[in-house]
């Protein structure tokens, strides 16, 4: 499936975009194979959360046998392979038993994390929107983040003319990457906001910028849940390494026409968070050595993808095929006649006297094997089927 534009979506969420008939991976894609500490606290926050919420559903599962469906995933089949989401058979998981429990709140961050997805894809498109110069009707559920964007473009002095462009493709050939971005804005200093904005990223004093004074940065939006009561708005590195190679792409494909166009000379990066009424935007480094960094990241993930699985896979390491020896018969024997091809010639037969006694195998003549850890703890080793070790463990 393709949910964001010119993207394919694997199943397990992964991103690429088809460009001269190879695979751009995404570069939100590349930057997972980073452990984004933010999403770790989050989802384990969701956890135990669920936890205190749903305590009388936790107590009445342990008293339950686990149904064994646990993970069967039949909803999501089509045809013989399962049925209508809305039903349920006998193979279904039954969200009671323990084990059912368990999956469900350790995957209770994936589904307030679709939803929000779908909340956030309706806010990007009110506000493409509104940059044409449309109108969308506002529902209540994005409401205080349309309100959160106005204060934004109002605090800043922006207007729809603003916009160099928006949900444009970012594509780098050099690095095989590519992007959707929010746009390219250009602040003005018609603001106090602006102004301080405009010093801060040309790195010039307050009084020097004047109303005339702009800087073209890339926009990325993020929309965010709401805040707990004291808690402050936090921004994490990958947030960075995501903005660095939208910057740096030499070339922008435009939504409304796939045609492809230079990107414009950019002098940084700001990612907007949008919290329920309130906006907070904050400028990110997004310079070459950050890009650089990106680069690494991807070349990591491209890594995980191609080469991850086989580094570790039995496969990796075949036996060497014996080649074929020279032939060796006894004393007094004659060797069978070979076929032979016009090219291919018989190999040479070699007369070798057997000794009178052969001597003992090389596993007789070893020495005899100091005290090993099973030894020691007094306990049968076990050895794995694929155990290139065969029945011994060399410790």
């Amino acid at each position: 499936m393709s949910d964001t534009p010119g993207a394919v979506t694997h199943e397990d969420g992964s991103r690429y975009y088809p460009i001269d008939g190879e695979q751009f991976w995404s570069v939100t894609t590349a930057i997972k194979v980073m452990s984004s500490e933010g999403l770790i606290w989050w989802a384990a926050g969701l956890a135990a959360d669920a936890a205190f919420q749903e305590l009388p559903k936790l107590c009445a599962a342990l008293l339950i046998q686990d149904c064994g469906n646990t993970f069967n995933r039949c909803k999501q089949g089509k045809g013989d392979r399962g049925h209508d989401w809305r039903l349920t058979c006998e193979t279904c998981p039954c969200q009671q038993c323990k084990a059912c429990v368990r999956e469900w709140m350790r995957r209770r961050h994936t589904q307030i994390r679709d939803d929000r997805a779908e909340e956030g894809r309706r806010v990007h498109e009110w506000v493409k929107e509104w940059i044409r110069g449309n109108q969308l009707p506002i529902h209540d559920d994005i409401a205080p983040y349309i309100r959160a964007f106005l204060a934004f473009v109002s605090g800043y002095g922006l207007t729809p003319e603003s916009w160099l462009f928006s949900e444009a493709v970012v594509v780098n050939r050099e690095h095989q990457y590519a992007g959707t971005t929010d746009g390219g804005i250009r602040f003005f200093g018609a603001t106090d906001l602006a102004r301080d904005l405009i010093a801060r990223v040309l790195g010039i004093r307050l009084e020097q910028v004047s109303e005339i004074s702009y800087v073209d940065l890339i926009v990325d939006l993020k929309t965010k849940r709401p805040l707990a009561e004291g808690e402050s708005p936090r921004f994490f590195a990958e947030v960075a390494l995501q903005m660095a190679p939208y910057r740096w792409a030499p070339k922008l494909r435009l939504r409304e026409t796939d045609q492809e166009v230079d990107m414009p000379p950019l002098q940084g990066a700001l990612a907007l968070y949008l919290y329920p009424d309130m906006a907070v935007p904050r400028l990110c480094v997004s310079d070459e050595r950050t890009l650089g960094a990106f680069v690494n990241a991807l070349n990591l993930y491209r890594w995980t993808v191609e080469y991850g699985a086989k580094s570790v896979a039995e496969a990796s390491f075949p036996l060497a095929k014996p080649e074929p020896t020279a032939t060796v018969k006894a004393p007094g024997t004659r060797a069978a006649p070979r076929k032979t091809t016009g090219a291919k010639k018989a190999a040479p037969v070699v007369d070798v006297p057997l000794p009178d006694t052969l001597p003992a195998p090389a596993a007789a003549r070893r020495p005899a094997p100091s005290a090993t850890v099973a030894s020691i703890l007094r306990t049968t080793p076990e050895v794995h089927p694929n155990s290139p070790y065969g029945d011994e463990i060399p410790f």
